[in-house]
């Protein structure tokens, strides 16, 4: 498909507001264990759940959007973007966390059989996702995909 062909561009802007639409709900564990992390030295919330260093809190969230904002810049195609987002995000959000947070609540419930699956799938879920991050990257750095 050619680059000028309405329909790539039609394309293009529709997966952008996805990724802007998106992005709260897909980033939005990332942000949870990276501020669990942070707070164990800097408080930011108080015992009744209420934000009290906002400035922190918020200021985490501007920096690691800046950062993926700079990736995307990085980025010569929008397509290699998206390729290490979903790669990177959502292969692990969507299958790894659930998972391992699965795993641990039930631990002790779970049949043998349900533990070597999900196990199974959790070797799997780590695998593809580690490939569709190495391979975006190398394609970012490399420039090997070309959409015509």
């Amino acid at each position: 498909m050619s680059v000028t062909n309405p329909f790539y561009f039609a394309a293009q802007i529709g997966f952008s507001i996805a990724v802007i639409l998106t992005f709260g709900s897909g980033m939005y564990a990332a942000f949870q264990m990276i501020e669990k992390y942070v707070e164990k030295k800097y408080p930011l919330r108080n015992s009744k759940g209420e934000t009290t260093n906002g400035f922190l809190r918020f200021g985490i969230r501007i920096v690691i959007a800046a950062f993926m904002l700079m990736m995307a810049f990085g980025a010569n195609n929008f397509f290699y973007f998206v390729s290490l987002m979903g790669s990177f995000g959502y292969t692990y959000l969507g299958i790894v966390y659930p998972i391992v947070i699965y795993n641990k609540k039930f631990k002790d419930t779970m049949p043998t059989i349900q533990k070597v699956l999900n196990y199974i799938i959790l070797v799997i879920g780590i695998t593809l996702g580690a490939i569709g991050v190495y391979t975006s990257i190398d394609n970012i750095i490399n420039e090997k995909v070309k959409i015509e």
